[in-house]
């Protein structure tokens, strides 16, 4: 089966992910996910793409975030490969690129999963058995949205506004829902639909996305597909 084209909207959340090539832990050491962080960093502030949230997970990188433009989140990904490449195989002396292939992304109802998915990529790091506790890993947005960090770059969603009217209000609700977290399940759901790409969203925000898709939005039912009565 074809691979369906990357599905990018322009004003809408979307998920990224990174995978190492052959599953192969790309940033490892603290000073490769130092290095990622701080370069996507510097290629993102030049441009029209506002980070929410993001985990650099030793085998894999996680980002929120939401293109103004058109085009914008390929160049910028692009950007921080060709950045980041050429130090990394020089520190590693590697060659080629460390990512398995392209980056993946899915569009996202920012309204809805906006939020959850932000709980789900700061609670990786406790579920990869890295840290006790999210806000502890010194390479996810945990610390920044709990008050412990500040890191410029990172663009607060309107969800996590409409927590508090204090900063102290935000942290202690952002804390508050990194505790509950997703179950197991939810999180598993959740991972295995971004990996394929897929959007997220309700009916309603399907059908406005849908004359800008170009690509389905859903994945067909399994099976062949329903003969028609012939005609009379």
């Amino acid at each position: 089966m074809a691979r369906l084209p990357k599905l990018i909207l322009p004003g809408e959340a979307h998920y990224v992910g990174l995978r190492g090539r052959g599953a192969a832990p790309v940033l490892a050491a603290p000073a490769d996910r130092e290095l990622w962080r701080d370069l996507a960093l510097q290629v993102l502030r030049d441009t029209p793409i506002a980070l929410h949230a993001y985990s650099l997970m030793p085998d894999a990188v996680h980002l929120l975030l939401t293109p103004a433009g058109s085009g914008e989140l390929s160049r910028a990904m692009q950007a921080i490969g060709r950045a980041f490449g050429p130090r990394y195989n020089r520190l590693h002396t590697a060659s080629g690129s460390p990512w398995d292939g392209r980056f993946r992304t899915a569009p996202l109802q920012a309204a809805v999963w906006l939020l959850p998915l932000m709980y789900l990529l700061d609670e990786l790091p406790v579920r990869m058995g890295l840290v006790d506790r999210p806000e502890h890993y010194a390479w996810s947005s945990a610390a920044h949205y709990c008050g412990l960090t500040s890191l410029s770059g990172l663009t607060p969603p309107e969800s996590v506004w409409a927590m508090g009217n204090t900063p102290f209000e935000r942290e202690a609700s952002y804390r508050r829902g990194l505790q509950d977290g997703l179950s197991a399940g939810a999180a598993e759901s959740l991972e295995r639909r971004l990996a394929r790409g897929w959007p997220l969203g309700d009916a309603h925000w399907l059908e406005q996305i849908a004359p800008g898709a170009k690509r389905p939005l859903r994945p067909r039912r399994a099976g062949r597909p329903r003969r028609r009565p012939a005609p009379q």
